[in-house]
């Protein structure tokens, strides 16, 4: 090793060997990423920093973003049947060259296992079981802190994956702690420098506040019904798709995996986009149609350590994504939650009214009786607000279980709608849908011969 650390040595330390001499001369492989439409725009030192806007005008679905992880790691629930390299699903598992290893990872084939003991961190970690205790954010921050000092010049800042955003002042101080010491105990066994110590607690900061879940979906057959159904693979961190900002109104959805490549990232419009210069954003988690105000800015300041300033967080007039409550005056005013006034006729809204309607129609919903909640939620919901489409999705199901297909397939349809209106007709949520109605569709078909 070229480093010298400063940490006490490892007592696992004696068994490195020749092989970890080549640990930061590695090979990487390429980290495939195509932009379509849209370019990254750099106002740095500006607050905007780095941020995604639109080349020239598309339609919904049009795809915006392909890219590979530049490090990705895949969940404990899946080591033994998917591929720790690709992630592909493992028919005839292929294991660790090494006859002793015990650690829990199958490959999908010779090739993949080869990939991974040339540009991973296994071939280091093999000899170490005791490493298998590691958290996996630490074994990606390693893996990333190898792959990023291939470019890295001696005597330079920290080691960091590209410029991401790591918002480290703003961690708590246990966390910095916490982080420091698994940086520590890795630079203890692998004799690194505090230097090293120090990028690895940067890195770890990024990785919080860039990784993706990398979702798999599958369909489910259920009371007729075909449906989406994800789960998380694993995680991982992806330069340029990191580019793109929030939105809690998000104009692009972003999906994963092709057939063979479970891992790709892609970044589809989810609406129709006039011309160059428009900004695009995805969300990265609370949205305004699911969540409300205080709650989604909650979760992005615990995670993400901001405070969202996008058009649906802003006390405005506005009819936003939130303004799903019907003005009890007037025929056209519609509301955001605990709005004062409606902006059509400036009349007082009643919210405490509305809170106890809220929670009478939560009864009704949690005994079953759906059709009494419908009613109740036309009264004080937009036609098209997401809570109405929650509640004729479980008609449609209902429906379906009692062999009612027509009716079933009406529900699915208003479904439907109200989800390509909230979240964009080339979404996923609206892609299930879509099975689901279509499965419907078949269904009474064949009732109907």
């Amino acid at each position: 090793m070229s480093f010298t650390s400063s940490s006490p040595v490892h007592p696992h330390a004696r068994n490195l060997g020749p092989a970890h001499i080549g640990m930061m001369h590695r090979q990487i492989p390429k980290n495939f990423c195509k932009w379509k439409h849209a370019q990254v725009v750099d106002e740095r030192p500006d607050p905007k920093g780095r941020f995604v806007v639109t080349n020239n005008s598309f339609p919904p679905g049009t795809v915006l973003l392909q890219e590979q992880p530049f490090i990705k790691s895949l969940h404990h629930s899946y080591r033994y049947s998917h591929c720790t390299f690709c992630f592909l699903p493992v028919k005839k598992p292929i294991h660790c060259r090494r006859s002793g290893c015990s650690w829990p990872l199958v490959f999908c084939s010779t090739a993949c296992e080869n990939e991974n003991w040339e540009t991973g961190i296994h071939s280091w970690l093999c000899q170490f079981p005791e490493t298998q205790q590691w958290d996996d954010d630490i074994l990606l921050a390693l893996d990333g802190y190898t792959k990023a000092r291939i470019n890295w010049k001696s005597g330079t800042d920290l080691i960091a994956l590209s410029d991401l955003v790591s918002n480290l002042e703003h961690h708590p101080q246990t966390q910095i702690s916490e982080y420091r010491a698994k940086a520590k105990e890795i630079a203890s066994l692998f004799y690194l420098s505090e230097h090293a110590v120090d990028s690895l607690v940067l890195i770890q900061a990024q990785i919080r506040c860039n990784s993706f879940c990398i979702q798999h979906t599958a369909s489910a057959v259920s009371d007729s019904l075909i449906s989406q159904m994800s789960d998380s693979l694993g995680k991982g961190v992806y330069l340029s798709a990191s580019r793109l900002n929030h939105d809690c109104s998000p104009n692009a959805v972003v999906t994963f995996g092709q057939e063979d490549t479970p891992s790709l990232l892609v970044v589809r419009s989810t609406q129709t986009v006039t011309g160059a210069g428009e900004n695009v954003s995805i969300s990265y988690g609370p949205m305004a149609v699911k969540h409300p105000l205080v709650e989604r800015r909650r979760l992005l300041n615990d995670h993400y350590f901001f405070e969202c300033q996008c058009k649906s967080c802003l006390p405005s007039a506005e009819v936003t994504g939130e303004s799903i409550y019907l003005c009890q005056q007037c025929p056209l005013g519609r509301l955001y939650r605990l709005q004062p006034n409606c902006p059509i006729c400036k009349s007082c809204t009643e919210w405490r009214i509305i809170e106890d309607q809220e929670k009478e129609i939560e009864g009704y919903i949690r005994k079953g009786k759906f059709e009494i909640a419908l009613e109740c939620q036309e009264r004080i919901y937009d036609k098209e607000a997401y809570p109405i489409g929650r509640t004729v999705d479980e008609l449609a199901r209902v429906y379906a279980m009692q062999g009612v297909f027509g009716l079933s397939a009406k529900y699915s349809s208003r479904s439907l709608g109200i989800v390509q209106r909230t979240f964009g007709m080339s979404s996923l949520e609206a892609a299930e849908e879509m099975m689901k109605l279509s499965s419907l569709l078949f269904e009474r078909q064949n009732h109907a011969i």
